[in-house]
């Protein structure tokens, strides 16, 4: 008897390691990153870079330049959230008179954002919402939004 009460007191422990484990585990694949600025803020803080585009006769500097993410991220730069709470993310309002016009540079998948698009699939107004986390946030952990 005392050998069986040892046992399921040695599995009790262990079930309630895995447990932990599992909860550490979930908390970690739900964490997802996003970080929100003008093209200038990023760019000097190396999120995101220009690339591409073409020099045009007379004209100092290339046309038709892109914005991607860095080769290299750093979690640090970005707001941590979990992506099972994260349904609203708020964008800073823009200069009086006119409208915020925010573009994402990462491959999520704008079909699920409950906030108005332009026609070029830019989001509207001062907040992203998104309506399915799972789908928003299938292509990438990092989401970049940068005010156009």
């Amino acid at each position: 008897i005392s050998n069986l009460e040892a046992e399921t007191m040695r599995q009790g422990e262990q079930n309630r390691e895995l447990v932990q484990t599992v909860e550490v585990m979930t908390d970690e694949a739900n964490t997802v990153w996003y970080v929100v600025g003008t093209k200038e803020e990023l760019l000097e803080r190396g999120i995101i870079r220009e690339e591409g585009g073409s020099r045009v006769l007379f004209i100092f500097g290339k046309r038709g330049q892109t914005l991607v993410p860095a080769r290299t991220v750093d979690p640090t730069m970005f707001t941590a959230a979990d992506q099972r709470t994260l349904s609203y993310i708020p964008l800073p309002a823009a200069e009086e008179g006119d409208e915020a016009k925010w573009s994402v540079i990462t491959p999520q998948d704008l079909a699920v954002v409950g906030s108005p698009l332009d026609e070029r699939g830019r989001v509207l107004g001062d907040a992203l919402s998104i309506t399915d986390p799972q789908q928003f946030w299938a292509n990438s952990r990092y989401l970049i939004v940068v005010q156009s």
